[in-house]
């Protein structure tokens, strides 16, 4: 029964058959678990994203924070706020101005610091937001009583920037102490308040890699601003999110979610990032590789196709030639192939042919020497057999002389005949190895024969071991 697999060509299609699939397996493994992977890593990277960025506004308004007590207790602007002698607040006044300056250039996030203590001493750096710092003073009732225990922020200022933008600002009061008491007088209560205006969208700093994501600032659930122009709709999406990490639909776009209040304040941070902006450089290379994959296997089919169909060729050709060989027809050869490994196999079916040939010559040359041996085996078994013939008359000759010796009774001469019988017997017919005592019967007739012959002249004596008549001699 024939058996398929047994044809190379089926082993190497079902090898490139099984090679294509297990491929494709592999990139449909991958086209699936690629993007669970992906997910999970975008959602971990946006995370820690989104916690630096948490980390970083958190650290800023504790910059804000220290900025005010640092600069409220510093030794000149005390001097120059809470002395009661007018020399020494002159003479502490441009130490003063300067502590307060070199603070607001140092972050670039605060635009001014404004010291108050009453409503006809305040220090500041900067004209430019005096009005603000006193109409929000007098919003939060504090123009005319200063007394107030925590820190807090003011409400959203919105204000023109350089850019001819409306952008928001807030105002951190903090209470100051008048640490020598000369203006409290040992009563309870902070003497002066120490107010920080600060630039709500410099607290971010977006690197060149984040820019995709879209950071919101919301305070005591308000929006206040964001890095990136959102809508209503994403507005009440966001307002809505709670803390940690989530994600909403918005416009058929998923964007993934991180939001976080700062700690012992009514400030919240809230991080998004549109999925589809991350995993579609991802996808993309994604796609480009699995098109590659795609191309080099069809490349890599149609290569081996060609390869199978060169093999197949070559062999077919090689089986037609062998099928046409024909024993009766010696000078027919098996035709070159292509490949270099059929080559060989080629060439060696031609020298077998070449040795076939020689050895059928030989063989045919050694039947016709066999032949003549044959016929010159035959000639001289006819030669000898016709030899045989003088030997055959002589002996039945003998034996009739034989005969009519013992009818006459002439014992001598029935001795004589048998003995030369014997004599002619043994020299036609024995081998070239005989043992001893053949050889001594054959000297013994010889002898009894020269008898007859000379009388009295000869005599013959045996002295002979028994252990020597059966060796060959």
């Amino acid at each position: 029964m024939k058996q398929p697999f047994n044809s190379m060509r089926i082993r190497i299609v079902a090898c490139l058959f099984i090679s294509v699939v297990f491929v494709s397996l592999v990139i449909i493994y991958y086209y699936y678990t690629f993007r669970l992977v992906v997910n999970k890593q975008v959602n971990a990277n946006f995370e820690q994203v989104s916690q630096d960025i948490e980390a970083q506004l958190s650290e800023r308004l504790n910059v804000i924070a220290r900025t005010a007590k640092t600069i409220g207790y510093s030794t000149s602007v005390q001097n120059h706020c809470f002395s009661v002698y007018s020399p020494d607040r002159i003479r502490n006044r441009p130490a003063a101005f300067e502590v307060i300056s070199n603070s607001a250039e140092i972050y670039p996030y605060i635009r001014d610091i404004f010291f108050y203590v009453n409503s006809h001493t305040y220090l500041y750096s900067s004209e430019v937001y005096t009005n603000v710092f006193l109409s929000d003073l007098s919003k939060h009732g504090l123009s005319e009583n200063i007394q107030f225990e925590e820190p807090f922020f003011s409400e959203p200022i919105y204000l023109i920037n350089k850019a001819k933008q409306l952008t928001p600002y807030f105002i951190y009061y903090a209470p100051i102490n008048d640490v020598y008491g000369i203006v409290t007088r040992g009563k309870s209560g902070n003497a002066a308040i120490c107010a920080v205006l600060f630039d709500v969208d410099s607290l971010f700093q977006v690197h060149e890699d984040d820019k995709k994501v879209i950071y919101a600032l919301i305070y005591n659930d308000r929006f206040i601003s964001s890095n990136q122009e959102v809508d209503e709709e994403k507005i009440a999406h966001i307002l809505a999110l709670e803390e940690g990490q989530r994600s909403f639909r918005h416009e058929n776009i998923k964007y993934l979610t991180y939001s976080a209040v700062i700690p012992e304040s009514k400030w919240k941070i809230v991080c998004m990032l549109p999925e589809n902006s991350v995993l579609e450089d991802l996808f993309s290379t994604r796609n480009s590789l699995f098109i590659i994959i795609i191309l080099g296997t069809i490349i890599i089919v149609l290569l081996m196709m060609m390869v199978v169909r060169s093999i197949s060729s070559s062999v077919n050709a090689i089986i037609t030639d062998v099928n046409a060989l024909d024993l009766k027809s010696s000078n027919k050869r098996i035709r070159c192939a292509k490949l270099l490994e059929l080559q060989l196999l080629s060439n060696r079916i031609n020298q077998m042919l070449d040795r076939i040939e020689t050895a059928t010559k030989k063989e045919q040359q050694a039947q016709k020497k066999l032949y003549d041996m044959e016929i010159a085996h035959q000639k001289a078994e006819f030669t000898a057999y016709r030899s045989q013939i003088n030997p055959h008359f002589l002996f039945n000759t003998m034996e009739c002389l034989r005969s009519m010796a013992n009818h006459y009774n002439a014992e001598p001469i029935e001795e004589l005949v048998t003995s030369m019988a014997k004599l002619f017997h043994y020299s036609l017919y024995s081998s070239m190895m005989v043992p001893f005592s053949q050889e001594l019967n054959h000297v013994e007739h010889y002898v009894k024969i020269m008898s007859f012959r000379y009388p009295g002249r000869y005599e013959l004596r045996k002295k002979v071991s028994p252990e020597i008549m059966d060796l060959q001699i």
